[in-house]
């Protein structure tokens, strides 16, 4: 099975170093009053399409540079790994499957993170948004992936927390599994068309290895 992980809410929670970055980036450009209680829905999309849904278009590429800056002050390194994560990754390399990263996060800071976590062993390789804004639309992503190494779609699946990945998914014709431990709620996943909804890690495991 070739699998597509999305990174963010998935393998890695990195919920508090985006918001703080975010936030900041907001601050810098004076519009402070856009920041609320709950920030949580910027986790997962990609930056300029969630920087446009708050901020004046001429103000968007100034939001995600800001962005861009302040995470890697300090934001990218404060992600953590969820629990068990790590070893479903390694069960399934072992296993004979193939993994890719299929991230909204920029190339440069999902190999940081990969690496961070010394992940990087397990995944053929590691794709993303460009800094340009290519690959921002993940279903043109997922479909660059799957060109690039001619993967037979009835043996490809993505797994994601957000309804993007699923989207990404069935435009391209393969089957998403939503994850219910990230940033997406299950009503959100299932409206996507997600294929299966797994609660934890040990879950993703049998589903995969079921498919």
């Amino acid at each position: 099975m070739n699998i597509l992980f999305d990174l963010d809410g998935t393998i890695i929670d990195p919920g508090d170093g985006i918001i703080k970055s975010y936030s900041k980036a907001l601050v810098a450009l004076g519009h402070q009053d856009k920041i609320t209680l709950d920030m949580s829905w910027v986790v997962g999309p990609p930056l300029r399409k969630s920087f446009a849904t708050i901020l004046p278009e001429e103000m968007v590429e100034e939001a995600v540079a800001k962005y861009r800056e302040f995470h890697a002050q300090g934001g990218l390194k404060e992600a953590v790994l969820y629990d068990g994560i790590a070893d479903i990754i390694a069960q399934l390399n072992d296993t004979g499957h193939q993994l890719f990263i299929c991230t909204a996060k920029n190339v440069p800071f999902a190999r940081q993170n990969i690496e961070q976590f010394n992940l990087e062993g397990y995944f053929t390789e590691i794709y993303g948004s460009h800094l340009d804004g290519k690959f921002d639309d993940k279903a043109e992503l997922v479909g660059h992936i799957i060109d690039t190494h001619g993967l037979n779609k009835s043996e490809t699946i993505m797994i994601g927390d957000r309804e993007h990945d699923i989207i990404a998914a069935r435009k391209n014709g393969i089957n998403g599994i939503g994850v219910l431990w990230g940033y997406g709620k299950e009503e959100e996943l299932s409206n996507a068309g997600a294929h299966i909804l797994v609660e934890n890690p040990g879950e993703l495991l049998k589903v995969v290895v079921d498919s």
